[in-house]
């Protein structure tokens, strides 16, 4: 029974690669973060971009994105000052069947420093449905302040 079970998983798998097209996506951003947070308190960074697709058969997409990442008032977070970031990611993506997969609520890890100038990076990782969307990201800071623990990370189309 477990072996009829695992070959109808693979099979569905392999014909929903077959069915969704292939898509290559990266994300250019630019953010601002400030606040405190030792454990206890408030750390958002915002800011806005573009969600670049390219498709195996010439397909093109450019989406202006809003992102936001926050977390709750206590949470495994260090987090202070002011930065400024600039930064790009690229998407891993398991059965998206169009960039549109791409947005939406993300659990990250970030670690980012800046006195006057600094870099950081993230990764991030979503599911929805039929999706698991890996972000891997680096960026250039600064300003002054440190951001680094586990926070939700939200990608939207900007209005």
């Amino acid at each position: 029974m477990k072996k009829i079970i695992m070959s109808l998983v693979a099979m569905l798998s392999v014909q929903a690669m077959a069915e969704s097209p292939l898509w290559n996506c990266a994300m250019e951003f630019e953010a601002k973060g400030e606040g405190l947070q030792l454990i206890l308190g408030k750390y958002e960074v915002t800011g806005t971009g573009t969600l670049d697709c390219y498709g195996l058969n010439g397909q093109e997409l450019s989406v202006p994105i809003k992102i936001t990442m926050d977390s709750q008032p206590v949470n495994l977070r260090v987090a202070f000052g002011e930065l400024y970031a600039k930064g790009v990611s690229a998407e891993i993506a398991l059965f998206a069947n169009s960039p549109e997969d791409l947005l939406g609520e993300y659990l990250a890890v970030r670690a980012e420093a800046a006195i006057i100038g600094g870099v950081g990076a993230f990764v991030a990782t979503h599911a929805k449905f039929p999706a698991l969307v890996l972000h891997v990201g680096l960026e250039f800071t600064h300003g002054f302040g440190v951001n680094l623990g586990i926070e939700r990370m939200k990608i939207e189309v900007a209005n």
